[in-house]
């Protein structure tokens, strides 16, 4: 979808039921800020982009911080179940990512940015997560200076072998 009036991308969000909650707009003309999110009612602190998949994606979590992550990383790999925070993760959309962990006994990955807000949602969902559900953090290749999934993606630095970078995966 378009946001012609604000010149942004719109990712829609559906939960679990593939009821529509609202969507994410990102910019296209580098506009400030650079997401700006439409949604239904009070249901952000909840949604989880990509969560509507659960179903036919059978492997393991992914957690990432954009929709744009998760679209790649959603590509890269078939069975993976790729869910965007949309930003800053709020202790809702933890607790949904435990308890469909939980409910189909999956474990969790976590691939958050490489900057200051990556290294929050990081400290926040493993500090909320390890006790609850298996909890891994997903690595950057050494020497790479991609600053997020989708960059890391993009330049083919990692033609997903996506297995091989979840097995090089540290416990939280």
């Amino acid at each position: 979808r378009w946001d012609s009036e604000r010149c942004r991308v719109l990712f829609t969000v559906f939960d679990q039921d593939n009821q529509l909650w609202g969507a994410a707009g990102r910019s296209t003309a580098n506009q400030k800020p650079p997401y700006l999110n439409y949604w239904m009612e009070n249901r952000r602190r909840f949604a989880l982009f990509g969560e509507f998949r659960w179903r036919e994606r059978t492997g393991p979590i992914i957690v990432v911080e954009g929709p744009i992550d998760a679209l790649h990383v959603a590509q890269a790999s078939k069975s993976v179940l790729a869910l965007s925070t949309l930003g800053s993760v709020t202790y809702d959309q933890l607790q949904r990512i435990a308890a469909l962990a939980s409910l189909t006994k999956r474990a969790v990955f976590l691939w958050p940015d490489r900057d200051d807000a990556g290294e929050m949602m990081f400290q926040k969902a493993s500090e909320h997560l390890h006790n609850l559900v298996t909890t891994m953090r997903v690595p950057y290749p050494r020497g790479c200076s991609a600053k997020d999934p989708a960059a890391l993606l993009q330049a083919g630095i990692v033609r997903l072998s996506l297995d091989q970078l979840l097995l090089d995966s540290r416990l939280v």
